[in-house]
């Protein structure tokens, strides 16, 4: 053995697109013989050569760099070489570097392409850029789109940035130049980490502060121009105080002149939203506080709401212009019918914009379809279209109709022009939203007024020994609330717009002209109007301020009852919003309830204290652009974020199921399905029936106030057993609601769980909750603790239709072998059921392979005696005496069962395709009585006449008909002949064809041998089958659909289809009678009650393994019942898995709603964003979501999106319409209408 040494020489492209070669050297022994040596001179002297060269090569890992200006063919030649581990030829390519590395040129940084050459002040610099440090220094722009739209807000921000150049002076300019240049270079580079980014390591181009700064500039510009044109001893006097325009103007531009030089220092902060939330933000605001309308679900609503407003303003504002006088001098207004128009259609635009509907995507999807089916004559049918939406939306467009009609015919009575009149509808309107939408609303809580331990108006619902069954009933006092909201909706609300707008059209007119006063009564009585339309629950406050202060307080302050109103309502929402925020920040901060998680709390908290003046201003700030208050890493200083609209979150997306469909077939059939990840994916199939649930139910309890007073952006938290969801109101108008779904984990963390259980103990209400025996009324401790509390409990009857999750351990039913013996039983049995139902058996016994195969089933010889497969204890058709089963041994158990589906199938077929039961005594009465040596050649025989076989088949049939109904003995006289070959007349008076073997026993046989074979081979485990945890696994694996054939059984590939359709369907219907037998034990003995239980199971309950697609189908389609078997293991411990059978029924459920202080939601949510995203805090046992049960912190945190939070499902956001709208309309109009769909 010599040792030697051989170079491999490898080719590759660098990052700046060269070839770059390098060897490797690596030792190896080869045996060399002495009689194989040379000594012819030349050859010595070639090897020498050879080994001199081979010395001159570079080193191991060094590299040979290759000039550029090769061909490609050369390239292919080289690489080629290479891989043949031969040395290139210097020679071959042009301008080579010399044969030694000695003479081989080295590139100049002067001409390396990496190295670029700068100029600066003079002086020539070479500067490195390669690729990695290119996209280290600037994104990459993966499209066109973000090329271009990088390009031209570079060019917009240049442009008018050097406009607004001109207004800075001195220092000024130094930082505006300096916010330039980082508006610029964001383009290039996008900063990271982003505050103001809702997901970490988001890279691409970043528009924000160029987008900030081209907007404020633009802005700033607007207002300059606007101020120029304006007279500078212009004023306006309004509640005593004297506005300058001057003056005014010169703030706001101040105000801008410092967003503009500090946005570097507000970007820091995160205190500007990306752009697309800014711009929904904006768009959102303008129709809530100017129009009244509700919040957008995404920034493509929220365009649309704002284009449908302008198109009102527009309309409204020219009929303002050619209907209003602008004389005031005559007050001829208030009686003109002109004016009457226009407030009329004031009423009307209220109602029409309140009906129009946040998600326009029902409209979307109506005129595509019909664009195609005028497109398309052949157009193929589609899923079922909901037309409720579209139904309802015509039918409120009546109603808008009626009630211009209505308002415009009152006014001539001149009844809105009386100042009584305005004042005892203000006083009725205060009355009813006082008596309905508190004292009813805190009536119902589960702790009305904070005071009692019960509800007050307690409905059925609420009551622990009242099981619901159905939807929930409709009592007095929910139809007196119903009345109430709609007396003020179609009476208290239009009036008191109209009284407004009758009595100080004049005032306005005579203080800002003819133009501000339309505008201005556009916005102030379709705001009030329109809002009251939608959720007029805080308008009793409105009107009580509104008499309160202007007519009794400050009388003297007061103005015309236009800009009062449109004033107060500002003020009250304003107000309300900063109560919430006082209250989240209050008990967050309590000593009593602080929750010390991390040693930064206690600084942090401690700090905070002192800063009490800085901590109200930023209430104030955030009340005002309704921007959340974030607790700095979860401690008790609060900070100001973004502003954010009512859909605080700003990822639209829906979590996807994984299902066999979507998955690996390795990954589907596998064992480790039982992970924590994998049971979530799985339980998330419940939310998801609840979220589509809820969409037929919502809306109406909310409109009958079940879940307390409710309002847009309010989070409710659902619970039921396992099931923990949280609700988010998103949008809620006139007749519909928008709404969001975020279910969280069955099982959670520790901290989950204390959480749940505090919530679950506050809703069982004990006895230590009372301050006297059998007296409601809450001690004094539960006084203190509920008032100190971000959430509270408003229904524990609340009825939504559910599936209730049952969880049985499958060990304890399976330990036991005779346990086993009856699943067994039931497995085979079904399997027999489904030969009948699922095949053609007469096409079966007709093949020549199955015939070949399933011959001599019936030998009396024949035993089936695999020790893997057959045992004693499972198999209840085991024949001790032959150690095996045999033909007369299953015959035995399954005979009358056989011979039952035999009368079945014949029954639903002619009698040319019946088939006949022979059983084993019978076959060997038949062979007595015929010849059997003519038949030792052939398939079949013949019989001595029809006679002898219909009076065996008559013998046969007494035996087994005691218990059948008379049409099973009518249709056994027809029965009674087996066909076995084609052309085979049954009904001729004369010799038929008998077979010489009983087919249809053997078909059986066989079927129940290869399942139980499939059974014994379904998993790759090797422990002894009759082990408990290796006999479930097989059969889970076997359940899921892990069929594997046995060798002995290849007859089946004939109809493959079998292997699914018998024996797969036989696997999991065995279990759900399995279940039924602990019930009734003996039910299922007779072959009538087993058949007939076996088409129940198949038309009334899905049962499948939970990744089949069929399971969540039959869920969303809400099947009565469904069954499975689940495996699930230990996160510490995976190789102990533990088996449950899932039972689901579907039913009313009664679930306990808790509703959560939305302002320590968005809250808890931005810090959460904040310091994963900006601080980079990956740790998930971070102080800021451990436990905090006064105010749920760590089930909030939770539900936030992911990576922040960790739910396992998130639904979209859907729309919840009212169900109790006229069909009259409809029938009359909207069904001719789309009578062409032939879904409709």
């Amino acid at each position: 053995m010599v040792t030697k040494t051989r170079t491999t020489k490898h080719s590759f492209l660098d990052e700046n697109g060269r070839i770059q070669t390098y060897e490797i050297e690596e030792e190896y022994q080869e045996e060399v013989t002495i009689d194989s040596q040379s000594d012819n001179p030349l050859e010595k002297l070639q090897n020498q050569n050879e080994n001199q060269n081979q010395n001159q090569n570079h080193n191991l890992g060094t590299f040979d760099y290759v000039r550029d200006d090769l061909t490609i063919e050369q390239i292919n030649q080289l690489i080629t070489q290479s891989e043949r581990n031969t040395n290139l030829d210097p020679i071959a390519l042009p301008n080579n570097r010399g044969e030694n590395r000695q003479n081989e040129e080295v590139l100049k940084p002067e001409d390396d392409p990496s190295f670029v050459r700068i100029k600066i002040f003079g002086n020539e610099y070479l500067l490195f850029i390669d690729r990695l440090t290119l996209e280290n220094l600037f994104d990459r722009d993966w499209n066109k789109k973000q090329l271009y739209s990088g390009l031209f807000l570079a060019t917009i921000t240049a442009f008018v940035s050097l406009i607004v150049s001109e207004y800075f002076y001195g220092t000024e300019r130094i930082f505006f130049c300096i916010t330039i240049a980082t508006g610029l270079y964001s383009l290039l580079k996008s900063v990271q980490p982003d505050c103001s980014s809702p997901e970490p390591n988001v890279k691409g181009v970043s528009y924000s502060r160029s987008f900030y700064l081209t907007l404020f500039s633009i802005l700033f510009l607007i207002i300059n121009a606007v101020a120029d044109s304006v007279d500078e001893d212009h004023s306006i006097e309004l509640y005593s105080l004297t506005f300058h325009f001057d003056t005014v103007f010169n703030l706001i531009l101040d105000s801008f002149k410092i967003i503009i030089l500090f946005s570097p220092l507000i970007f820091l902060f995160g205190l500007f939203a990306q752009p697309l939330t800014f711009l929904m933000y904006i768009f959102e605001q303008f129709n809530i506080q100017f129009m009244g309308g509700t919040a957008a679900i995404s920034i493509f609503s929220s365009i649309l709401s704002v284009i449908l407003d302008l198109i009102v303003i527009g309309i409204m504002y020219g009929i303002g212009i050619l209907l209003i006088d602008p004389n005031t001098d005559n007050n001829t207004n208030n009686d003109d019918y002109k004016f009457y128009l226009f407030t009329g259609l004031l009423i009307f635009f209220s109602y029409f914009l309140s009906i129009c509907p946040s998600d326009p995507k029902y409209f979307k999807k109506l005129i595509i379809r019909k664009y195609e089916a005028l497109v398309k004559e052949d157009l193929e049918p589609e899923d079922k279209f909901d037309f409720l939406p579209i139904k309802k939306f015509l039918i409120d467009l009546l109603h808008s109709l009626i009630l211009f009609i209505i308002y415009f015919a009152l006014q001539f009575s001149k009844i809105f022009q009386n100042s009584d009149f305005y004042l005892a509808f203000q006083i009725i309107g205060i009355c009813i939203g006082f008596i309905g939408h508190y004292i009813i609303n805190q009536s119902r809580k589960s702790f009305p007024f904070m005071i009692f331990s019960d509800p007050i108006l307690k409905s059925l619902d609420e009551d622990e020994n009242f099981e619901p069954d159905g939807p929930a009933r409709k009592l007095l006092f929910e139809k007196i609330y119903r009345f109430f909201i709609l007396f003020e909706k179609f009476i208290i609300f239009p009036v008191i717009g109209l009284s407004v707008i009758s009595q100080s059209i004049n005032e306005s007119i005579d203080l800002f002209g003819i133009h501000v006063t339309i505008l201005l009564s556009i916005f102030t009585v379709i705001k009030f109007v329109r809002s009251g339309f939608n959720n007029g629950q805080e308008h009793y406050k409105i009107l009580f301020f509104l008499l309160l202060f202007f007519r009794y307080d400050y009388k003297n302050l007061s103005e015309f009852s236009l800009i009062n109103l449109l004033l107060v309502q500002y003020l009250i929402e304003r107000l309300n919003e900063a109560f919430l925020k006082c209250r989240f920040l209050f008990i967050y901060n309590a000593p009593w309830t602080l929750a010390i998680a991390s040693f930064a709390h206690v600084i942090l908290s401690v700090l905070s204290i002192a800063h009490t003046a800085l901590t109200a201003v930023t209430i104030f700030i955030s009340t005002i652009f309704s921007m959340p208050l974030s607790p700095f890493i979860g401690s008790g200083w609060f900070l100001l974020t973004y502003p954010r609209p009512v859909r605080y979150w700003e990822k639209s997306y829906r979590t996807r199921r994984m299902d066999a469909s979507n998955m690996k077939l390795s990954k589907t059939l596998s064992l480790d399905a039982g992970s924590s990840a994998n049971l979530n994916n799985l339980n998330s199939i419940f939310y998801d029936h609840l979220y589509v649930s809820l969409r037929d139910s919502l809306y109406d309890d909310i409109k009958f106030g079940r879940l307390g007073k409710v309002n847009q952006g309010d989070v409710f938290l659902l619970s039921h057993e396992k099931l923990t969801a949280l609700l988010h109101i998103s949008s809620l108008g006139n007749g519909f609601c928008c709404y969001q779904l975020r279910g969280l984990e069955f099982r959670g963390t520790y901290c989950q769980e204390r959480e749940i259980e505090e919530v679950k103990a506050t809703a069982d209400n004990s006895d230590e909750n009372y301050l006297l025996p059998n007296f409601p009324l809450l001690s004094f401790k539960y006084l203190f603790f509920h008032r100190w509390r971000t959430w509270e409990v408003i229904n524990k009857g609340l009825i939504c239709r559910s599936y209730n999750v049952l969880m049985n351990p499958a060990e304890h039913n399976f330990e036991m072998y005779d346990s086993r013996k009856v699943l067994l039983k039931y497995y085979v049995s079904s399997a027999i059921y489904y030969l009948f139902t699922k095949t053609n058996v007469l096409s079966l016994i007709k093949n020549d392979t199955v015939i070949q195969s399933i011959f001599n089933f019936h030998d009396p010889n024949y035993v089936d005696g695999d020790i893997l497969t057959f045992s004693q204890r499972v198999d209840e058709d085991f024949d001790l005496a032959f150690q095996g089963i045999t033909a007369r041994s299953f015959e035995r158990v399954y005979g009358d069962f056989i011979r039952y589906c035999v009368e079945k199938y014949n029954s639903k077929l002619p009698e040319n395709e019946r088939v006949r039961y022979i059983s084993l005594d019978e076959w060997q009465q038949l062979n007595k009585s015929n010849n059997k040596g003519n038949n030792n050649d052939n398939f079949h025989n013949l019989n001595d006449n029809n006679n002898d076989n219909n009076d065996n088949n008559n013998n046969n049939s007494k035996k087994n008909s005691n218990d059948q109904s008379d049409e099973n003995k009518d249709s056994s006289d027809t029965d009674d002949i087996e066909l076995e070959d084609q052309g085979t007349n049954l009904n001729q008076n004369k010799q038929d064809e008998m077979p010489i073997a009983p087919l249809v026993l053997n078909l059986c046989f066989a079927i129940a041998v290869a399942a139980r074979r499939v059974l014994a081979s379904a998993s790759l485990t090797t422990n002894n089958r009759f082990r408990n945890n290796s006999f479930l696994d097989k059969y889970y694996a076997l359940f899921k659909g892990d069929l594997r054939l046995n060798p002995k059984d290849d007859w089946i590939v004939t109809d493959i289809s079998m292997l699914e359709n018998v024996i797969g369907k036989a696997a999991k219907v065995s279990l759900s009678l399995f279940q039924y037998y602990f019930i009734s034990p003996k039910e299922y003995n007779e072959p009538k009650n087993l058949f007939g239980a076996l088409e129940d199971l198949e038309d009334l309950t899905v049962i499948c393994a939970e990744t089949d697609p069929e399971w969540r189908k039959g869920i969303i389609k809400e099947k009565s019942s469904l069954l499975s078997l689940r495996r699930q293991t230990e996160d510490m411990d995976e190789h102990h898995a533990s088996y449950y059978v899932l039972q689901l029924e579907l039913r009313h459920i009664k679930w306990t709603a808790i509703k959560i202080n939305k302002e320590c939601v968005r809250g808890l949510w931005s810090s959460q964003i904040q310091e994963l995203v900006y601080l980079k805090n990956l740790n998930a046992e971070r102080g800021s979501i451990q436990r905090c049960e006064n105010v749920l912190r760590n089930l909030q945190n939770q539900a936030c999106d992911i990576p922040t939070g960790y739910p396992i499902s998130i639904s979209p956001i859907c729309t919840s319409y009212s169900k109790n709208t006229s069909d009259i309309f409809y029938k009359s109009f909207v069904k001719d209408f789309y009578k062409q769909d032939e879904n409709f």
